[in-house]
C-alpha cells in the first residue's frame, strides 16, 4: 500500500487529483491510499495518524488555516504556505526522511526562479533517497508521469 498525500486547497483541482490517481492505481495495478487534503489542518492530522506517508503532492499558494500563528509571516500572504508546511512539519522530520514530495504550483518557476531551484531542495533537503520536484500546473501530464515515477 503506498500512502499518497495530496494537499491542495482548490476543491476542483483535488477532485481531478483524486480522479488522476485512482486511474494510476488501475492502469499501473498499484495499491494507492489517498489522503486528499483541502487545508494544512486536514494535512497535519493525517501526519500525525499515518504511520508512512510515500508521497506528498502540494501545492504552495493557499490559505493558511492549520498552519502554527507564528509561521504565518513567513509565507508571504498565503504565497508560500505550502513551502512553509513543508519546512516545519515535513522536511525536518526523521519520519519523513523517505518521503518523495512534488510541489505542484502555477508559481513553480516563479518559486524555482526566486526562492529555491528544485537542485537546492535535493541538495538541502533530499536525505535518504528522497526525490523533491518541483512541477507547473499546466499539465496533469507530467503530473500523472511524476507520480508513477516516484511511486514505482
Amino acid at each position: 500500500m503506498i500512502n499518497i498525500l495530496f494537499l491542495e486547497d482548490n476543491l476542483e483541482l483535488l477532485r481531478d487529483a483524486k480522479d488522476m490517481l485512482e486511474e494510476i492505481q488501475a492502469k499501473h495495478n498499484i495499491e494507492l491510499n489517498t489522503i486528499a487534503c483541502s487545508n494544512i489542518y486536514i494535512a497535519n492530522e493525517a501526519l500525525k495518524r499515518l504511520p508512512k506517508i510515500d508521497l506528498i503532492v502540494t501545492d504552495l499558494s493557499m490559505v493558511t488555516n492549520g498552519l502554527d500563528p507564528k509561521l504565518i509571516k513567513e509565507t508571504s500572504k498565503g504565497f508560500l504556505t505550502g513551502w512553509v508546511w513543508l519546512q516545519h512539519q515535513v522536511l525536518n522530520k526523521t519520519k519523513f526522511d523517505k518521503t518523495n514530495i512534488i510541489i505542484w504550483s502555477g508559481y513553480s518557476c516563479f518559486f524555482s526562479d526566486e526562492i529555491c531551484s528544485e537542485d537546492d531542495i535535493n541538495n538541502k533537503y533530499g536525505k535518504s533517497g528522497r526525490v523533491i520536484k518541483l512541477l507547473s500546473k499546466t499539465s496533469y501530464n507530467s503530473l500523472e508521469e511524476t507520480i508513477v515515477e516516484l511511486i514505482k
